[in-house]
């Protein structure tokens, strides 16, 4: 089966998108407890809408594709679904990356005698299901494979590359929702720089992982940065001023950022592709 979105107009993709992106965060609440999001009755509930959305998200967007296909890719094409292609390389080159641009986190961290990865030992068994499994999947299967083919004819790769994320980020704005039927003690003003920054935060990835989706065609990319950024979490600035060695951390940032930014386009280039 093959498909194509080249008579979808812009106004059509965009809405489209919007109505998945809807779907995704309408989904955990429809089987919302009235419990915190952390709670395992909730977790194991949204566990189970979210798979249920990506079951039909591809259905959605076959529903939104052209009736007469000339030239069109198969659907597992589209998702970045592939065998054994290239498969390694798509593994390895995004886990590069994304260490590469948190050497200077990870370098404050472990000179504080801490493991970047220590707490989630710590974690119960379905937060680590949910944060390193389930939600990174689910959210790049939707927000990435399954959008920027709807996006891609009409924005183009660049634009695409830009603005979808929006929607993914602003997929984050309903856990201020959480806080006003919740009201854990919480100021709404902390609860709402809370959200914008995980939004700022979420979108800024978004482009990063579009990017990685886009030219490396692999679903496997994308979702292996999320992991690990889901892993190493947001740098810990507010803590490096105190830093003992602040000035050499602070330039390790600085060179993870440059070194990061230098690879980009050369390691996920089709051209690189030894392996």
């Amino acid at each position: 089966m093959e498909l194509s979105f080249q008579e979808l107009s812009l106004s059509g993709a965009v809405l489209a998108c919007l109505g998945l992106s809807s779907l995704f965060v309408v989904s955990l609440y429809v089987v919302d407890p009235g419990l915190s999001r952390n709670h395992p009755k909730t977790v194991r509930r949204r566990l189970f809408a979210i798979v249920g959305v990506c079951f039909c998200s591809p259905l959605y967007i076959w529903l939104c594709s052209d009736t007469h296909v000339k030239d069109g890719q198969s659907m597992l094409e589209l998702l970045g679904v592939y065998t054994s292609e290239g498969l390694v390389r798509a593994l390895i080159v995004p886990l590069l990356l994304v260490l590469v641009l948190y050497a200077g986190p990870i370098v404050q961290c472990l000179s504080e005698g801490d493991n970047p990865f220590e707490h989630i030992a710590g974690e119960r068994w379905d937060l680590i299901i949910r944060n390193y499994m389930i939600a990174p999947f689910a959210e790049e299967f939707v927000f990435r494979a399954c959008m920027m083919p709807l996006l891609l004819p009409t924005l183009g790769p660049l634009w695409t590359i830009l603005c979808s994320p929006l929607l993914f980020g602003l997929a984050h704005v309903h856990h201020l929702l959480d806080w006003f039927r919740r009201k854990d003690g919480t100021s709404f003003m902390n609860a709402l720089l809370g959200v914008l920054l995980q939004v700022a935060y979420t979108s800024i990835f978004g482009v990063f992982s579009a990017f990685l989706f886009n030219r490396m065609g692999h679903l496997v990319t994308p979702v292996a940065s999320h992991v690990l950024c889901n892993a190493l979490g947001l740098p810990p600035f507010d803590t490096l001023g105190s830093h003992h060695h602040r000035n050499i951390v602070a330039a390790v940032y600085v060179i993870g950022l440059l070194v990061f930014l230098l690879l980009l386009w050369p390691l996920t280039s089709a051209s690189m592709a030894l392996f």
